[in-house]
């Protein structure tokens, strides 16, 4: 078997969008190498969802998800 590194994962317990960038801490250690965002609820009346990915960093994701939406990080480094 080939040498590997192991794959390094976060999933973010659930957030709740603002309409602006919001922070989550991880606990990979290190900028993740890719971030996917689960929409898991949304608000009572429903608006077209959009979510933007920011700069994630060592210590943060960074995510932009409408008001009311809630949501789950997943990243992998």
């Amino acid at each position: 078997m080939p040498d590997e590194a192991p794959a390094y994962r976060f999933l973010s317990a659930e957030q709740t969008g603002t309409g602006s960038a919001q922070d989550v801490p991880h606990t990979l250690g290190k900028t993740p190498e890719s971030v996917i965002a689960f929409l898991t609820g949304g608000p009572a009346s429903y608006t077209q969802p959009s979510i933007t990915l920011g700069a994630h960093t060592a210590t943060d994701l960074v995510a932009t998800v409408p008001l009311n939406w809630k949501y789950r990080l997943l990243a992998q480094g």
